[in-house]
């Protein structure tokens, strides 16, 4: 009877992997706003959020009238951010008082910042106490833990393995992926004890194909893309999948305050605004994976396929080569 326990978890499971690949193909054809989810009641934590990216998304969840939590070691960085949530957070709230018939809900809408270094394991655990602290204490806010957390800070030297000093590899292991750790280790709790939450880790298409460069950064990203798959696999055995999702976002070059001097002919840049906004609706569409721009997708379709030398090849095409060559990372001192 053993010799056919294969077959039979084979015919067990089968009918539903065929049944979650054909709802993955449909929703290729079907607009996002269609099933993007609400997060309106919603406490978003942004790692990160002083400038750049993940301020762009503190922005983007500001319009969806999410309240926000926002960490970053850029004090000043951070009250800008801070100041531009709340500006959007109180033209929400003259809109809805205007229509309170549309109102979806009644929850104060929050803004919190919180001067953070997400490389220190100690400092993340303190503020996230404190955190937790300040929304218990909260009167109205809509929940009193964080519901989604966005793994967002990180830092890029953009120079060859031989020229980083040691001291530069361990810092970019400690903030690109270590803090991801902390994070998720100081929240998760809360959200599995609640049965609701969402985890999304800012990776790269640089965690899907190694480039020139970046060694150091793609390690830490292809590290970024394994732990938010192997975190999506655990929540699954806790029979959690529906309530607490995961989502990896994998844009190729964006703007961005992390490098200068990215010149490519053949791939556009993205602007940090469209990087943002497709972030947050891949999340609220419950993607685990988003990869940005779209045609990305088909280039990592034709990785396995292709040798060594080929995707060299591919890299020459696209002119990535070239256009890395002269890009000078933010964190390279």
């Amino acid at each position: 009877m053993d010799q056919f326990e294969p077959v039979f978890r084979f015919l067990k499971y089968m009918p539903a992997i065929i049944w979650a690949t054909l709802v993955s193909l449909v929703q290729w054809f079907i607009p996002y706003s269609w099933y993007a989810k609400d997060v309106s009641d919603e406490i978003v934590l942004i790692t990160g959020a002083g400038s750049g990216l993940g301020r762009q998304i503190a922005l983007e969840y500001a319009k969806l009238n999410a309240s926000l939590v926002l960490w970053d070691i850029n004090e000043a960085g951070l009250r800008e951010t801070k100041k531009m949530v709340e500006k959007e957070q109180r033209r929400l709230e003259s809109t809805t008082k205007k229509k309170k018939e549309e109102t979806s809900n009644n929850y104060k809408r929050i803004c919190l910042a919180y001067n953070v270094d997400v490389g220190n394991r100690e400092a993340v655990y303190e503020s996230a106490k404190q955190v937790r602290k300040d929304l218990e204490s909260m009167e109205g806010a809509s929940k009193k833990y964080v519901s989604i957390l966005v793994n967002n800070a990180g830092i890029y030297h953009g120079l060859m393995l031989h020229e980083l000093k040691d001291h530069q590899i361990e810092r970019i292991f400690r903030i690109n992926i270590l803090a991801h750790f902390w994070t998720v280790r100081a929240f998760l709790p809360e959200m599995i004890k609640q049965e609701h939450g969402h985890i999304v880790e800012i990776a790269s298409m640089g965690g899907l194909s190694g480039m020139m460069k970046q060694v150091d950064y793609c390690a830490t990203k292809f590290a970024t893309i394994g732990f938010e798959e192997s975190l999506s696999i655990e929540l699954t055995a806790m029979g959690l999948e529906d309530k607490i999702h995961t989502t990896a976002i994998c844009p190729l070059f964006f703007q961005s305050n992390l490098f200068t001097g990215f010149d490519s002919k053949a791939t556009a840049i993205m602007t940090t605004d469209y990087v943002a906004s497709q972030a947050v609706l891949g999340m609220r569409c419950n993607h685990s994976r988003v990869l940005l721009p779209p045609k990305a997708y088909l280039l990592n379709l034709i990785k396995p396929i292709t040798p060594r030398k080929g995707a060299f090849l591919w890299a020459k095409i696209l002119n990535l080569m070239e256009g890395i060559r002269d890009v000078k990372g933010a964190a390279a001192n």
